[in-house]
């Protein structure tokens, strides 16, 4: 009689015993790094959640004080006004830059292009308009002619003008009543002559009368008096007679 063969059975289950246990091996070692990552990861979030939080400094006072809570909450207001200004610094430049740019050009296009109008008066040695200027030594003005145009400094450092507000017209000859004389200032720029025409114009002359002249005689022991219409810083007047 044969002896019987060992049961074919035995290894089997012997090797499905070491899959199971390689697998769940397997298994628990993934599920500690999941849970290792997961806990790495709220640590994180803890971090930044404290992070992003207003930072208290310690004060001698008692907690939750209101003005302390107040002093916080503007500090932090700040911050966050500090940091969105930072964030939109172009286009706030563009915004703030834009309107300034656009006034100093209106100013510009004022000072060198715009036609000006001096009415003259008579009563004074000179008539002023206003007319603000940069540097007014920069611009020139047409000589020879029966007015002189000069800027008036209005601020100046040393003998250097840095701003004139006013242009006065000063007669350089005696004027005629009731003309327009036009001259020109203009800003040299690479020999061309950049500017405008600036207009004096004169009113009537005053008129000197003497109330009893032709009428009656005249006393020659009392002075004969003559009256102007009108104030006149202009000329200078003189009688004369029998020719």
């Amino acid at each position: 009689m044969l002896p019987e063969d060992p049961s074919p059975q035995a290894p089997v289950r012997q090797d499905h015993a070491e899959l199971e246990a390689q697998y769940a091996k397997i298994v628990g070692e993934q599920a500690l790094q999941l849970s290792l990552q997961k806990s790495h990861a709220e640590l994180i979030d803890r971090q930044l959640a404290a992070a992003s939080q207003p930072q208290t400094a310690p004060h001698s006072g008692p907690p939750n004080t209101p003005g302390v809570n107040a002093a916080e909450r503007l500090k932090t207001r700040a911050a966050q006004l500090i940091r969105t200004a930072w964030r939109r610094r172009e286009t706030i430049a563009l915004a703030v830059g834009s309107p300034v740019a656009a006034v100093v050009f209106l100013f510009v296009i004022y000072v060198l292009f715009i036609p000006q109008s001096i009415r003259y008066a008579f009563a004074d040695q000179k008539s002023c308009v206003g007319s603000p200027a940069i540097f007014p030594s920069l611009l020139k003005t047409s000589s020879g002619g029966t007015f002189k145009l000069t800027h008036e400094p209005t601020i100046s450092i040393g003998h250097t003008a840095i701003f004139s507000y006013r242009l006065c017209a000063v007669p350089s000859r005696g004027p005629l009543a009731s003309t327009g004389y036009v001259n020109k200032q203009w800003l040299p720029v690479i020999g061309l002559h950049i500017g405008k025409s600036i207009k004096v114009v004169t009113g009537g002359y005053p008129v000197a009368f003497a109330g009893s002249l032709g009428t009656k005689a005249i006393p020659i022991e009392k002075p004969l008096l003559f009256k102007l219409s009108a104030s006149d810083a202009t000329f200078d007047y003189a009688v004369t007679a029998n020719g």
